[in-house]
């Protein structure tokens, strides 16, 4: 309850200094959706899913959140639109990894999303094994990983532009 408080206070100390709509707003209301979600407050979580995907419509890991939360809730078709739409900003957000030699990472995630998907179209629960090991490759450390190869992926391609145009 002490992390929806605080991320509550968060919320509104974005909101009233003026940053209404931000990437940063749109992460916590990811986070606070996240914190509903484990406390079992569907509800809550899906609004603040909702208002986080209102604010950054191409959050892949917030789409993920709400597609498992919609597969709880057994509405396939709103979690495979949101899987899908995760999957494809993931792929078009890790084509950088793949200029920077971490094709094997970018195909693993792509493997779990099409599971996930899979899953999905099959009736299959969030506690579903290909769920629950897509669910767990899309948070942590892998996500920390993926993070800092994308960083590393863009990094170059500046570098290669950057070069370019001394040419």
């Amino acid at each position: 309850k002490s992390a929806v408080n605080d991320l509550t206070g968060q919320i509104q100390e974005q909101e009233s200094n003026g940053k209404g709509a931000n990437v940063r707003l749109a992460e916590l209301y990811s986070n606070r959706g996240a914190t509903f979600d484990e406390m079992g407050d569907a509800a809550a979580a899906l609004r603040d899913y909702d208002r986080a995907l209102e604010i950054n419509p191409d959050d892949a890991k917030c789409l993920f959140n709400r597609g498992m939360l919609h597969v709880g809730a057994n509405r396939f078709d709103f979690a495979r639109e949101d899987f899908t739409h995760a999957l494809a900003l993931t792929i078009e957000a890790l084509a950088g990894m793949a200029a920077s030699n971490k094709v094997h990472v970018v195909r693993e995630r792509q493997d779990r999303l099409k599971d996930v998907e899979d899953a999905v179209s099959f009736g299959a629960d969030a506690s579903d094994t290909r769920v629950v090991a897509a669910q767990q490759l899309l948070s942590g450390k892998v996500e920390q990983q993926l993070s800092a190869a994308i960083a590393r992926g863009r990094d170059a391609k500046r570098k290669r532009a950057a070069a370019r145009k001394k040419k």
